[in-house]
């Protein structure tokens, strides 16, 4: 749907699409005797997908001095799958890869529960009530999922005589994303974020953090288990002021025959409004940030 209204000073696009797909590609696991880890095949099942898209383009202010453009866009994607007869019969990484009834992409793991005050160690769910916590069991619970609810971005144009303004923003939200700067449990031969400084020490101490341990011991092997669990995953909604620039547009000066002269300066990256745990919402925690940075420049046009 396409709208122009007021004179051209506001328009709306929309769209909106639903559709159902069957035998979507997906990476089937193999047993490691077979000298492959997986196979790309058809999954046997139905996979629902809907969205809704809006944009906006308006000119809420127009005078004979000041002007500002406004375009703003949103999106919203959602998919479920719906059935997929046969899933207790896969292999143990894709059962529990899939659920019938939420979306594809899905954050397993473990329920972390927070550090046992009296020892120090990680405690997490145990679902099937085993006694110990393992991968591929019901102890392995969908935490998240690394698809938005919605994303967009709003950019928006300031012009005052020969000044100009650009402010280009951008937003997600309802991602989780792992933040795993623990690569390991406290004790083991890596780095670790400035948070490990936060560990439990003794029966006084109140933490998420567990204590450190000696490697190959009990209790460093199931502290190792953070890393699969809750504790690594975080919301990575964010909002970002992408682009800043500011230019001036040179009256016509005398003796230079020059139709347009230009200074500008831009900034990248600037803000970012998030509470996400790990080094970028964006990239994730196995990106380097994005890098905030400055540029200046002259546009002539002859």
């Amino acid at each position: 749907m396409d709208l122009s209204l007021l004179k051209d000073r506001l328009s709306v696009t929309a769209n909106y699409f639903r559709h159902r797909t069957e035998g979507t590609l997906f990476s089937e696991a193999l047993s490691v005797a077979s000298g492959f880890t997986s196979i790309t095949a058809n999954l046997n099942g139905v996979v629902a997908n809907n969205g809704f898209e809006l944009a906006l383009t308006a000119v809420p202010i127009k005078t004979k001095t000041f002007r500002w453009n406004s375009q703003f866009n949103i999106s919203f994607q959602k998919n479920k799958l719906l059935s997929l007869p046969g899933l207790a019969n896969l292999a143990n990484y894709n059962r529990y890869s899939y659920k019938v009834g939420q979306p594809l992409a899905l954050n397993w793991g473990f329920k972390y529960l927070g550090v046992d005050p009296a020892t120090g160690l990680a405690k997490f769910q145990d679902v099937d009530g085993s006694g110990t916590i393992a991968s591929y069991t019901p102890d392995m619970q969908v935490l998240g999922k690394n698809i938005p609810d919605f994303y967009g971005g709003w950019n928006n144009t300031f012009e005052y005589r020969h000044f100009d303004l650009q402010v280009m923003t951008q937003f997600v939200s309802g991602v989780q994303k792992s933040y795993t700067t623990f690569t390991s449990f406290i004790g083991d031969g890596y780095n670790l974020p400035v948070s490990a400084l936060h560990r439990w020490h003794d029966v006084k101490d109140i933490t998420d953090v567990p204590r450190a341990a000696a490697p190959g011991t009990a209790a460093a092997i199931n502290n190792a288990n953070i890393t699969s669990s809750s504790f690594a995953f975080s919301d990575a909604s964010y909002i970002r002021i992408k682009t800043i620039t500011l230019g001036y547009n040179l009256p016509a000066i005398r003796g230079l025959s020059l139709s347009n002269l230009r200074v500008f300066a831009t900034g990248y990256n600037l803000f970012t409004i998030t509470g996400y745990k790990g080094n970028d919402p964006e990239g994730g925690s196995s990106f380097i940030p994005l890098i905030k940075s400055f540029t200046a420049g002259i546009n002539l046009t002859l």
